[in-house]
Parts: structure tokens; C-alpha cells; sequence
């Protein structure tokens, strides 16, 4: 079971299984790979960093190191999906440790030419990791990014809704009034299904930032918070 493909569909199957190994089978199976991984293609790499981290794993550093080199490589390669998951595991096997600044760069390079063919969840996972990194973009790359979320903020669930307003937040970005504007469009339409854990983070950045919604807003928003 030394083939590249072999080690990362056996992680991800395991995995998508709902099966978690024993800590001595995940050391014996990342000490098996370390030394391939620069062998493994785009999408092995983005299905074996997946499996690990829904195991709430944490790599050792030698390992992060290859696995940063040889996604490094294979980045062009990559489809969206494939992005925002290895944003996503990496968080989880890294212990939200970021990645060395190059590597954020080149990864934010490549995922800003895919932000409009990204899906929502693809681009809140995105968001997510390097917020999780206080990773701060250029304001045009957070312009873009906010663009590309922006038309897909219609269909947004509550979970989506407060995790951008929390993205937002973390990159010390306020949005501009458009993007809010659909935004609230969207949330005020979503609030009976928002959580107490939501209705909180949409308090705290929205104080924050020191905005009052319209009063519209403002009255369906306090009727959910008492209510919850």
C-alpha cells in the first residue's frame, strides 16, 4: 500500500466512512507518506489532507513542511473544491499554525482567478482559513473576494451569513455598502432560522463596526434574540 494513490484513497475512504483509526495507525500512515508526498497529485494531496483533518489530527511539523512543498507544486492544478478543502484541513492539522507566508501567498494567488467559479461554502472555507491565520489580503483581493460572494449571498444559509460577517471582521475588512446591503437583503429573510450562536456574531461585528441596520432589520433581529 506504498502507491500515492493507494495512501491518499485510503485515508479519504476511511474517512468518508465515518472510521477513525487508532493514533498509532495515522502516525505509521503519515511516516509512510512523508517521504511520496511529493509524488502525489493535486487531488490526492486534497483528499489525504481531508481525511486527516476530520480526524482532528494534528501533523507534525516535518510533515506540514512536505505537504507544503509538494502542494506547493500542484497548486495550478487544483480545482476549486480541491482549494478550499485543503484550506480547510490545513487549519485542523496545523492547529490553526499558519503556513508559511510564501505559501499563503502563492495559494491566494491561485484561488483569486477561481473566486468566480467558487460556490459559496467553497468560498466561506476559503475565507475561513485565512482568518483562522490572521492573514491579511491586499484590499483588492478582499474586493474581490466579497465580489464573488456577493451574488451568492441570495441563497446563503445563517451558518454562511455569520461566518462572512465574521471573516469580514477578522481581516479587519468592513465591506462596502452594497455588499452590506445584500447582505441584510439576505439575513433579514434567513433570521427565524438563525441560532443564538449567529444572532451573537452578527451582534458583535455589527457593534463593532459601529453599524445600526435599518429599522426593519433591527425589529425582526431583536424579536429572534429574544425569542431564542
Amino acid at each position: 500500500m506504498s502507491e500515492p494513490s493507494h495512501l491518499s484513497l485510503m485515508v479519504y475512504g476511511l474517512a468518508r466512512l465515518g472510521y477513525r483509526p487508532p493514533d498509532v495507525w495515522i502516525a505509521a500512515w503519515l511516516e509512510a507518506s512523508e517521504p511520496l508526498l511529493q509524488h502525489f497529485s493535486a487531488q490526492n494531496l486534497t483528499n489525504a489532507a481531508w481525511g486527516l483533518s476530520c480526524w482532528r489530527f494534528q501533523a507534525p511539523s516535518h510533515w506540514l513542511e512536505a505537504l507544503y512543498a509538494a502542494t506547493s507544486a500542484t497548486m495550478q492544478q487544483m480545482e476549486p473544491v480541491g482549494i478550499s478543502q485543503l484550506q480547510l484541513a490545513l487549519v485542523t492539522l496545523g492547529a490553526s499554525q499558519p503556513p508559511p507566508t510564501e505559501w499563503i501567498q502563492s495559494m491566494l494567488a491561485t484561488a483569486e482567478e477561481m473566486f468566480p467559479r467558487m460556490e459559496l461554502l467553497q468560498l466561506c472555507n476559503f475565507g475561513w482559513g485565512l482568518a483562522q491565520w490572521r492573514y491579511k489580503p491586499p484590499v483588492e483581493v478582499m474586493q474581490r473576494y466579497l465580489g464573488a460572494v456577493q451574488p451568492l449571498l441570495v441563497g446563503a444559509t445563517p451558518v454562511d451569513l455569520s461566518t462572512l460577517l465574521w471573516i469580514c471582521d477578522k481581516l479587519s475588512f468592513m465591506p462596502q455598502q452594497s455588499w452590506l446591503d445584500s447582505w441584510f437583503a439576505s439575513a433579514t429573510a434567513s433570521l427565524p432560522r438563525f441560532e443564538p450562536q449567529h444572532l451573537t456574531t452578527i451582534t458583535l461585528v455589527l457593534g463593532q463596526w459601529g453599524l445600526v441596520p435599518a429599522p426593519a432589520f433591527s425589529v425582526d433581529f431583536f424579536r429572534c434574540v429574544k425569542a431564542r
